[in-house]
């Protein structure tokens, strides 16, 4: 006993382990941006910005639950209802309840990567969101559940930083929430600044991306389109911003051994650079529709490039590409 050697890395990081580590980080990302959206929804009725709705707000807001599979078409029509499925309806795939299972049947496989804390708290999110306390929901019960809900995600994301080993299968974990939140703020950037970028949808962006006490603190000037594009998009320092996300990715894939000693970036490496390049040389003025769609596009690329370099080729290499592993 006094001779054994120490040992700091658990071996080779199989490439199932990676994807599913991917995708659990992945379905909590999901998980977290409906649930915000459904508190977002669910805080502005509450306030009364249904009744002086003018811009479509509220409307936009639910055809992005309706786009993300969280609701369907004939629940727009009942805003409670709409936000009861959102949060705890089993049938649409992608309600909070729904993504918080998938997230659990994927850490399910990989408990020996997580902490037992993770798995518990993870247990609890399924419990609570698929514990509807009727066939509708009250707009501030909904408030409070998305919550709730929302605690239960940050204490995840927490483990994940604080109780997680650096090592690769923490980048993997990583990365896919980066992913999810890169091309799931983009959405929400083309959905609520595009042409018609008014206070209340502006109001609501910063909402979403938990960036409002950032922006005031400032801008004393009131809600801009610029600025909070800025701030959404392209803003560096602001762990919610696209920006970031390319960042820490980049900075990820850099890290990760690479399969030939050749000198060359691979793929993902690569179309994260050039991502990274395009976000630092962007301009909020030039900043419209087009582009912020082209770089929804760029995050769906560098996920296909994922899957294609760790998660599929790597079986089907010759004995002789194998040449190096992932702790």
């Amino acid at each position: 006993r006094d001779k054994v050697r120490v040992r700091r890395l658990m071996g080779n990081l199989p490439s199932r382990a990676a994807d599913n580590l991917f995708w659990l980080g992945r379905y909590l990302e999901r998980t977290e941006a409906t649930l915000r959206i459904a508190r977002c929804l669910s805080g502005r009725i509450i306030g009364g910005s249904a009744a002086s709705d003018r811009d479509g707000t509220l409307d936009r807001l639910l055809g992005l639950l309706e786009d993300w599979g969280a609701i369907g078409e004939a629940d727009r029509v009942d805003a409670n209802a709409a936000l009861t499925a959102t949060l705890h309806d089993a049938r649409r795939f992608g309600s909070a309840y729904r993504l918080a299972r998938e997230a659990q049947r994927t850490a399910s496989v990989i408990q020996e990567r997580l902490s037992g804390d993770a798995t518990r708290i993870i247990g609890t999110l399924v419990d609570r969101l698929g514990r509807a306390d009727g066939p509708g929901l009250s707009t501030s019960d909904v408030f409070e559940a998305a919550n709730e809900a929302l605690n239960l995600v940050a204490a995840v994301s927490g483990l994940a930083q604080e109780n997680v080993n650096r090592v690769a299968g923490w980048r993997f974990l990583d990365i896919g929430r980066r992913i999810e939140r890169g091309g799931n703020t983009c959405r929400l950037a083309r959905t609520l600044s595009g042409g018609h970028g008014s206070a209340d949808d502006l109001d609501a962006l910063l909402d979403l991306i938990d960036s409002q006490i950032t922006y005031r603190s400032r801008y004393l000037v009131g809600l801009a389109l610029e600025p909070v594009r800025d701030m959404v998009m392209l803003d560096p320092f602001n762990p919610r911003s696209v920006g970031f996300q390319i960042d820490r990715i980049a900075e990820h894939f850099a890290a990760l051994p690479p399969l030939h000693h050749d000198g060359l970036d691979e793929e993902p490496l690569r179309l994260a650079r050039v991502l990274a390049a395009r976000i630092a040389s962007e301009s909020a003025a030039a900043l419209g529709i087009e582009r912020i769609a082209s770089f929804e596009g760029g995050f769906f690329d560098l996920q296909q490039a994922i899957a294609k370099r760790y998660f599929l080729e790597g079986t089907l290499l010759p004995d002789g590409e194998k040449r190096i592993g992932l702790a």
